[in-house]
């Protein structure tokens, strides 16, 4: 009996199950793996978003009922698509295949409710990850963007004194309404976004209306910001192009920054979108931005400045971190505010970010 008590309990200690995450987790899941990001972890202030919300699945995966890995998949574009972000596994259990079956099992559980429109599994993957697991990543992944990441800090009190006016005070910007985002993607808006697809922040939908409400759910801290001319907005018929700084500067953004299509009749003149939203983090806030479409460099500054001041607006006594997330490296264009704002150096291990899909089988 007693050789059968212990056979019983060396197979439970070896046992590994997949279970739903509940907001009660929380302790352990953010134990699972003190922050590796540099001190920009979003996991453990927003967690609970990630395990409620509008079609969020958190999952556990234990072995002999130790919680060892946590991952989080949402289903998108009208049901087509799981989106994966927040993963981590225990640093002892890594290298050694339990984030692969967590993740097959993941996969299993939702071939299993048969959905009928489910046909694609998306993430993010940013350099550092690339670098390590890219060679198993890309043998059932595509990439299908490429982003790169400009990053540098700031104290925002320091900001806060050098403004000279208030983000609707920058000329020719347009702050987009829900119903503005969802005009755009039901028109052709393959001028900003060429591959159908958009990264914002720590998610990436595919462009289309079914994914507007959750853009925006729960009056989330995301702002659209548009300048140029286009009637693709229906808001904001031919807004100018931006000249925020004295006199005129229409030098183009180093490398081009994705110009618009020849062959596209639907806008005209440059046209530049931005999406700016934030999280508290272990360094104190992080600010995504991220840009679509093209544009003059003082257009890029309008944007940069408008998104700053609402930043420090929400931080108004903490030091923040900012990412440029596009298709182009943004250093000159925080290096023409450097020294209005006080914009320091920020050297982050994450220049990259990848959006990888696969066919869900």
């Amino acid at each position: 009996m007693a050789d059968a008590a212990k056979s019983t309990s060396g197979a439970d200690e070896l046992k590994e199950e997949l279970c739903v995450a509940t907001v009660d987790d929380f302790d352990v899941v953010v134990n699972i793996s003190p922050d590796d990001n540099s001190g920009i972890d979003y996991l453990p202030y927003r967690y609970h978003p990630l395990v409620k919300g509008p079609g969020v699945t958190g999952f556990l995966y234990k072995i002999g009922h130790k919680v060892v890995a946590f991952q989080c998949a949402q289903l998108v574009d009208g049901g087509q698509t799981l989106l994966l972000n927040a993963g981590r596994v225990t640093p002892g259990t890594r290298g050694v295949g339990v984030f692969g079956r967590f993740t097959r099992r993941l996969f299993q559980h939702f071939m299993d409710q048969k959905l009928p429109h489910l046909k694609h599994v998306r993430m993010i993957v940013n350099n550092v990850n690339m670098d390590s697991n890219g060679h198993k990543i890309l043998k059932s992944y595509r990439i299908i963007m490429e982003r790169t990441v400009t990053s540098f800090e700031l104290y925002a009190p320091e900001v806060k004194n050098q403004a000279t006016r208030l983000p609707t005070d920058i000329p020719g910007l347009k702050q987009l309404s829900r119903d503005d985002v969802h005009a755009l993607v039901c028109g052709d808006s393959s001028f900003l976004f060429p591959e159908g697809r958009a990264m914002l922040g720590i998610r990436a939908y595919r462009v289309m209306a079914q994914n507007t409400d959750l853009v925006f759910y729960g009056g989330n801290s995301r702002a659209f910001i548009v300048s140029g001319e286009t009637n693709d907005v229906r808001s904001s018929s031919r807004l100018p192009i931006v000249h925020p700084c004295e006199g005129e500067n229409k030098e183009s953004l180093p490398e081009g920054g994705l110009p618009a299509q020849e062959s596209d009749k639907t806008h005209s003149g440059d046209v530049l979108l931005s999406c700016g939203s934030w999280y508290p983090c272990n360094r104190g806030h992080l600010y995504h931005m991220d840009v679509y479409g093209s544009g003059s460099l003082d257009q890029w500054c309008a944007h940069l400045e408008w998104h700053l001041l609402r930043l420090v607006n929400v931080v108004s006594e903490s030091e923040a971190n900012f990412h440029i997330v596009s298709s182009v490296d943004a250093t000159s264009v925080v290096e023409k505010l450097r020294g209005c704002f006080h914009l320091k150096h920020a050297d982050f291990p994450f220049k990259k970010t990848f959006l990888v899909e696969k066919e869900l089988s």
